[in-house]
């Protein structure tokens, strides 16, 4: 995995104040003129102060490691070593965000990797294990036999978008799945997270035949559940997206015309990974059309995946669609002090690439 490192170093110093000049006072003078100086005397010793409070105690430092957009699933692993006499670091960390699907329909987002600012209280010289995740991989186009595109690598892997996994017709044929999950990022000392900032779940595929408007749903941003996915064609599919902590989609409901099947999620196979992303699949005209459901991200607990259904073939028409991923789950480890707030950050809409998170620290020496 390729490592970025970058630091800044800036410095700022006020010289020390001047000696003041000393006097003689004669005998004769000093009750005469006790009443005048001890205001002079009482000025005078505020000065050196004054100037000491506009004196920076210590000179701030920067590291950050980040990940370009790139088609590699891998994040970053490094390790960071406390420097002497630094007791707190300030740190902003942000998880990988989900993929997109796009074709004909247009675009539809995966959902936006977590954002955490905090800081943690550390001891000179310690070692802190850092994770940068990786964005999720995008599913750009309508493919014969699509295969599998990967989640992203962190702390927390995204799920893979899989359109064949928990599908009771998969099989050859032309699919249109979901996008996969992106992972999460974290700081942790000694195998124990502080600080984790979830990853966004992959968006729902797209697809249908002779429908006017077919959308999959929209993955979540980290700590938010997946979109449902919905159609307009003489009627509306509710399907759910996927849920947080690793749940799976239940049944949804529908209003569709002609029959109408519902696939649900799928869970998470381990606590801090996003669940795959599985497909449906129907048979029209001999050909198998099918879509896939956004794969969960990875975080502190991973996503579930989205529900996938349709409708079936009833006279010119059917859709198979999927619901979004959910992100995963941001997290602060108050109980060793660790202070701070948790959002999102708003991914690039002008690419479809993977858009993976960051790590900055600073801090005082």
């Amino acid at each position: 995995m390729d490592e970025w490192n970058t630091s800044e170093l800036q410095k700022s110093s006020a010289s020390d104040p001047g000696g003041s000049s000393s006097r003689i006072i004669r005998r004769r003078t000093i009750v005469k003129g006790a009443a005048w100086s001890l205001p002079v005397l009482a000025a005078a010793a505020a000065v050196p102060l004054a100037a000491a409070s506009t004196t920076p105690v210590c000179a701030t430092q920067k590291t950050s490691f980040a990940l370009p957009d790139s088609t590699s699933a891998g994040g970053i692993s490094t390790a960071f070593v406390v420097p002497a006499k630094v007791t707190l670091l300030t740190v902003v960390v942000s998880g990988g965000a989900g993929g997109t699907t796009s074709g004909s329909a247009g675009i539809i987002r995966g959902g936006n990797g977590g954002l955490v600012t905090a800081t943690i209280p550390v001891v000179p010289g310690e070692t802190l294990d850092l994770v940068v995740g990786q964005g999720g991989a995008p599913r750009t186009s309508l493919t014969a036999n699509a295969s599998v595109i990967s989640g992203g690598q962190g702390f927390g892997d995204g799920g893979d978008s899989d359109p064949a996994a928990g599908n009771p017709d998969s099989g050859p044929g032309t699919w249109w799945g979901g996008a996969a999950g992106g992972a999460g990022s974290a700081i942790s000392r000694g195998g124990q997270p502080l600080v984790v900032a979830g990853g966004g779940g992959g968006a729902g595929g797209i697809y249908g035949v002779n429908w006017y408007y077919v959308s999959g749903g929209r993955g979540g941003s980290a700590d938010s559940a997946g979109e449902a996915n919905w159609s307009e064609a003489g009627g509306r599919m509710d399907i759910p997206g996927g849920l947080l902590g690793g749940g799976a989609a239940g049944p949804g409901t529908a209003t569709p015309n002609g029959a109408f099947f519902l696939l649900p999620g799928i869970a998470t196979a381990s606590s801090r990974d996003g669940a795959v992303g599985g497909g449906a699949s129907f048979v029209y005209a001999g050909t198998r059309w099918g879509s896939g459901a956004g794969a969960g991200g990875g975080g502190y607990a991973g996503g579930g995946s989205g529900a996938r259904g349709g409708t079936a073939f009833t006279g010119s028409s059917y859709t198979v669609l999927g619901a979004g991923g959910a992100g995963g789950t941001s997290y602060l480890d108050t109980s060793s002090g660790v202070a701070g707030s948790t959002s999102t950050w708003a991914q690039s809409t002008s690419t479809i690439a993977r858009q993976g998170g960051t790590i900055t620290i600073e801090w005082c020496a």
